[in-house]
């Protein structure tokens, strides 16, 4: 596949990724279009693309951090490595596709090639030491091979007291094209105001919650009869599997009465005090009530619930899902 490449010089990298943001679809996009990001989805991504809920691009500690480590990274790569890079100070872009733009971090001196300097929790589940990159970082390096023509990417990762990690990923074009076909897919929904398909994310969920009105009108959901009935039975299922945990549960723990600890074949159970700290805040309302007051805030939060009515009126078919 064979596209024209844009370069365009840019005075600030770090205010040519952040202007006109909602105008294009950059390589930290990738993932969230394919259902790779466990972070935000495509619906969530679309909402923000069209301004229907706000999407803050301002520094965050997180962003703060990994901005300024990008320096370290990129050094580590090079002594890692054994290769050179260098600062791109381009916004790349197709001319076929002028809303499909990447930014990059560093290009490989001497190959048609750049770098994707990443920092990362000691807590992901991610084998890096094992080879492994999360599916939203590769797809990402894809999305600059897309843009920028390059023949390979390499990405490095340093993951906080744990190690460094880096690993070339080379230019699959059945791959590239499927990214591009399904970008420019996702552009036609934002250009067109027309939703991408809801799925079970956190993510799509929290946006849906973020747009809603809250206002008393009464809307007729019969078209959607089937689904409901499959929730309802659904919800049923999870109360009935809970209850059913919660006996077992109760049925071990009269059998180990005063023991702290249970086995079975290949299993340990424990059964222990574990101390926590918390405020109470009925003794500090007592005893100092002004400043219980003063530090009072509002929250708002949107409540779903699913009923169901019966001919002794209605009654809830399981427990508040929030």
């Amino acid at each position: 596949m064979k596209l024209q490449i844009v370069k365009e010089k840019v005075s600030n990298l770090q205010e040519s990724v952040e202007e006109k943001r909602f105008d294009y679809i950059g390589g930290s996009d990738a993932g969230a279009i394919l259902g790779f990001n466990d972070y935000k989805s495509a619906y969530t991504l679309w909402a923000e693309k069209t301004q229907k809920v706000s999407a803050s691009f301002s520094d965050n500690e997180a962003m703060r951090l990994g901005r300024d480590l990008e320096d370290y990274v990129a050094r580590r790569f090079e002594e890692e490595s054994g290769k050179k890079v260098h600062r791109s100070n381009y916004r790349y872009s197709l001319k076929s596709y002028p809303f499909l733009v990447g930014h990059v971090d560093r290009m490989i001196t001497g190959e048609n090639a750049g770098l994707e300097c990443k920092t990362a929790s000691q807590l992901s589940k991610t084998s890096y030491e094992n080879g492994d990159i999360p599916k939203y970082y590769y797809a990402q390096c894809q999305h600059y091979m897309l843009v920028t023509g390059a023949d390979h990417w390499y990405i490095a990762i340093l993951v906080f007291q744990k190690g460094f990690y880096w690993r070339r990923i080379d230019r699959d074009e059945d791959e590239i094209t499927a990214l591009l076909n399904a970008e420019i897919a996702f552009w036609n929904l934002v250009q067109n105001g027309t939703p991408p398909e809801i799925d079970s994310s956190d993510s799509t969920g929290q946006t849906l919650d973020s747009m809603h009105q809250g206002n008393e009108n009464d809307i007729d959901l019969g078209k959607y009869q089937d689904e409901i009935q499959i929730l309802l039975k659904k919800q049923k299922e999870i109360q009935e599997l809970q209850d059913t945990v919660h006996e077992i549960q109760n049925t071990l723990k009269a059998a180990m009465a005063n023991a702290s600890y249970g086995h079975a074949a290949g299993v340990k159970i424990s059964w222990k005090s574990v101390e926590s700290r918390r405020l109470d805040t009925k003794a500090l309302k007592q005893d100092y009530p002004g400043i219980y007051e003063s530090y009072q805030r509002a929250v708002t939060s949107q409540r779903f619930q699913v009923t169901e009515e019966g001919n002794d009126g209605i009654r809830p078919s399981s427990p508040e899902l929030h």
